[in-house]
């Protein structure tokens, strides 16, 4: 994931940013959720939702998924 001033962006592989999955305008964004609701999902995982959409991130552990929570 890439974090700018305007978008977050999503990307297949870690280190290779072109072709983003999917580019958010920050400006849309209305809620960010921690997404672990029981044991066998993944703890690292988080939702930002927008009016009309919303996607799922997955940070590399507990402590960066609220890093970019908090951050975007």
């Amino acid at each position: 994931m890439v974090l700018t001033r305007t978008h977050l962006y999503s990307f297949e592989q870690k280190g290779v940013y072109r072709n983003a999955t999917e580019k958010i305008p920050l400006r849309e964004v209305t809620t960010i959720k921690s997404f672990y609701k029981n044991q066998y999902e993944r703890p690292q995982v988080f939702r930002v939702e927008s009016a009309d959409t919303f996607f799922y991130m997955s940070a590399q552990d507990h402590q960066d998924k609220w890093s970019w929570m908090t951050a975007v």
